[in-house]
């Protein structure tokens, strides 16, 4: 039987790596930073799992309680973090390579958006979408991502997934 994920679709990861930069303005992320919160955002529940400051964690099980059961549950964490780099790279790859990112930047590990302009189709599309998971795109883009990514109070340490998996790009 086939079963169809987000997840697993290189296309839905460029449409959510974009979302994330539309939502983000004119944010700088590292690579591995911007796979995270991708990862993040495909399976919310996984932020649930993380050691976040009270006041994050508070806001956190108020607004992602809607999105439980909307996405499968990630019985490990870790396993679908790796196997999710494999749709992330082709991702980031054809997003360097059709304009949307500095490609200069990228390959030096750095995700900086161009002002190159998605369709009308797709802009409506991302819009409509980050409106509707607006709590998330919040917690995740915002909360999250302006957390800094390296040291003992980084994203990447608030995670136990994260702590090897991101070294390499």
């Amino acid at each position: 039987m086939l079963i169809y994920h987000p997840a697993n679709d290189v296309y839905h990861c460029v449409f959510r790596m974009l979302r994330i930069l539309r939502f983000g303005g004119n944010r700088t992320y590292t690579v591995a930073q911007i796979k995270v919160l991708d990862f993040l955002l495909v399976f919310p529940q996984a932020v649930l799992l993380m050691k976040l400051p009270i006041e994050i964690k508070v806001k956190v099980r108020k607004d992602l309680s809607q999105y439980r059961g909307v996405y499968n549950s990630v019985p490990n964490t870790e396993k679908n973090f790796r196997q999710h780099n494999a749709f992330q790279v082709p991702a980031l790859g054809a997003l360097a390579k059709e304009g949307f990112l500095d490609e200069n930047q990228f390959l030096s590990g750095l995700i900086v958006g161009t002002s190159k302009k998605v369709s009308e189709i797709v802009a409506d599309r991302i819009e409509k979408r980050n409106q509707e998971e607006k709590h998330l795109m919040k917690i995740v883009v915002e909360d999250l991502g302006n957390m800094s990514f390296a040291g003992g109070d980084g994203l990447k340490s608030r995670f136990e997934s994260l702590e090897y998996n991101y070294e390499i790009i």
